[in-house]
């Protein structure tokens, strides 16, 4: 019953987090937080109880007058299940230590400390004008604790979530053998179904509305529930892919009889799986017309670069099947579009190098001035909108800039090298290990699901190297569910 539990918790954060505005507001993320810091609550009890119950297990085993029944585990599944644990934890140690770097930035410390580590902070108190302070009182290397809190929380939410799902090994007959994988990535494929016609309904019909809310901008553009379309690109890149692992695990999971591409097709088109193959087929489609239509012109360049990565993680495995339903899907999608025409794309590409000059590379040049100040320990986790004032041109005006679109060099800039280094080594070991680990594995439902998700974890970090979709609650929290989908069902064979 407890896995239920764990399971629908799973589906109300993939399905609440994007629907609730992004979770842009820190009221219906808090709500998210405290679900996801009660499970690994519940999670931590349950592993004291097992291990209590493990001790007594032997205990009854070395006195014979104590008997206790047998709680069903296979010995050998439990050991590879606690080393898969220890291997999950070895690989998210990088981002503890980027959380301890985040936490180091709250801890009060004397002047002279702060100058030591970061003299550019110390001056920047010293101007503030409190000298009776400068001697006796204590100060962070956070200029605004409170920011540098609230982020903490939400990345080490975002860890905690990768760990739960990562390590979640249901006891009951019906999530056994992946089932509960499968369930989660129809979830994903619900709801990016859902917002992808909401987001096409209020584009054709021009509305201004997002559910109950009024709409200030992007309303000539599809953007689902979110505020801002390029986020809302990022969102449904995770969902196709997501989709299209799906997708290509049940193309993959069909035993074919005959013979050539052709039959093949053939048969499968009249097998038991093609109503699910045509449902998703139709629904991917409408994720790609919805992501077209967003006007993200980086949201359709990591759309490309995604499916780049599918054909590159199957290039060497002679998958025929599978890149022709690829290609089929990518034509009609194209064909669906052209349909509807085209000329809003076209016009947002041609306006690249203007806008692209004027306005990023600009907030890139700056933000780069401002790493250089606050190289080791940046200044202040989730501050780059109360740092950024000093370094920003003339040309901007008044104009607030609360982020840098770049997720990496914001991240950079707020916790200097000494949290963006072990940041940055999560994210790339990660990718080597579970690429290493698809490769490895034979299992059809591995391979596709696996595929797909780091197609979509490729998709989205390309994506943030021009906007900032990591600072956006939703899009950070279901990439973290994804990657630990991925890094789940691609060591499934080796530690189930």
């Amino acid at each position: 019953m407890t896995s239920y539990i764990y399971l629908i918790c799973f589906i109300i954060l993939i399905i609440g987090a994007p629907l609730a505005i992004g979770s842009v507001y820190i009221v219906t993320f808090s709500a998210f937080e405290f679900i996801i810091f009660s499970l690994c609550l519940i999670k931590l009890c349950d592993y004291r109880i097992n291990k209590k119950d493990e001790g007594e297990k032997l205990k009854g085993s070395t006195y014979k007058h104590f008997h206790l029944k047998s709680n069903g585990i296979n010995p050998v599944s439990s050991l590879k299940s606690q080393k898969f644990t220890k291997i999950t934890i070895i690989l998210i140690v990088p981002l503890f230590i980027f959380l301890i770097v985040a936490l180091f930035q709250l801890i009060p410390l004397p002047i002279a400390l702060i100058s030591f580590l970061s003299k550019n902070t110390a001056t920047i108190y010293k101007k503030l004008g409190l000298p009776q302070l400068m001697n006796s009182g204590l100060f962070t290397l956070s200029l605004s604790p409170y920011s540098t809190t609230v982020l903490f929380l939400k990345w080490a939410s975002y860890v905690c979530i990768f760990f739960l799902i990562s390590t979640f090994s249901p006891t009951e007959k019906g999530l056994k053998n992946g089932r509960w994988l499968i369930i989660l990535s129809s979830t994903f494929f619900v709801i990016g179904l859902f917002e992808a016609i909401y987001g096409l309904y209020t584009y054709l019909y021009r509305s201004d509305s997002i559910l109950w809310f009024t709409r200030l901008r992007d309303m000539k553009a599809v953007a689902g529930t979110y505020v801002n379309r390029n986020h809302f690109a990022g969102f449904i890149n995770i969902c196709i892919f997501v989709s299209i692992g799906l997708l290509i695990a049940s193309v993959l999971s069909y035993k074919k009889k005959e013979k050539g591409l052709k039959n093949a097709i053939i048969s499968f088109a009249s097998s038991r799986m093609a109503p699910v193959l045509y449902v998703l087929c139709f629904g991917i489609i409408i994720m790609i017309l919805s992501l077209t239509f967003t006007l993200s012109r980086m949201g359709q360049f990591s759309l490309i670069a995604g499916f780049a990565s599918l054909i590159l993680l199957f290039s060497f495995q002679k998958k025929k099947m599978v890149s022709f339903f690829i290609v089929c899907i990518i034509i009609a999608s194209f064909l669906w579009a052209s349909w509807k025409g085209l000329e809003p794309v076209y016009e947002r590409w041609f306006s690249l190098e203007d806008s692209l000059h004027q306005d990023r590379l600009l907030i890139y040049e700056s933000t780069v001035k401002l790493i250089k100040d606050f190289p080791i320990f940046g200044k202040g986790f989730g501050t780059f909108e109360l740092s950024y004032p000093p370094y920003k041109p003339e040309k901007f005006g008044a104009a607030i800039y609360d982020h840098a679109h770049n997720d990496y060099l914001q991240i950079l800039a707020e916790t200097g090298w000494a949290g963006f280094l072990p940041w940055a080594l999560f994210f790339i070991t990660y990718l080597f290990l579970t690429t290493y680990a698809f490769f490895k594995t034979d299992n059809p439902i591995s391979r596709g699901m696996g595929a797909g998700g780091i197609a979509a974890t490729v998709a989205l970090l390309l994506h943030s190297f021009f906007d900032f979709n990591l600072q956006i609650p939703a899009n950070a929290l279901l990439l973290f569910i994804v990657m630990a989908m991925t890094w789940r069902v691609v060591n499934y064979n080796v530690y189930s």
